[in-house]
């Protein structure tokens, strides 16, 4: 999530600057989390908003690999990642509109430049 997160902004986690980061990173993480205990994790609800806080407000590191891949050669792991939760979803009955806004912007990121948050807030 935070990876998905910092590649759709076009910038290390500390250095995203959008008026609802903090929402959409715990959106992602509610359903995350949803599809995750549809498949037996136990998270709690601290836990999940500890995952989501730690995207949102990183102050320091946040360079990652989805990152990474948007700039070097456009190939993000978005299948393995973003991409799952919606399929294990879809599998649960449980709703993941935020993720499969991100997987479809996720996939073609490569092609533009600049922050896609706005894109995903919408």
């Amino acid at each position: 999530m935070p990876g998905g997160l910092a590649a759709l902004a076009g910038v290390p986690l500390p250095e995203i600057q959008h008026p609802r980061l903090a929402d959409l990173a715990h959106r992602l993480a509610k359903e995350c989390a949803a599809v995750g205990r549809a498949e037996g994790a136990m998270l709690s609800e601290n836990e999940v908003r500890g995952i989501a806080d730690s995207a949102s407000q990183a102050t320091s590191g946040g360079v990652p690999s989805t990152l990474t891949d948007r700039f070097a050669d456009g190939q993000i792991e978005v299948d393995a990642r973003t991409g799952a939760v919606v399929r294990f979803g879809a599998r649960y009955g449980i709703e993941t509109p935020i993720n499969e806004r991100a997987v479809a912007l996720l996939s073609r990121c490569h092609l533009r430049e600049g922050n896609l948050l706005d894109e995903l807030c919408e």
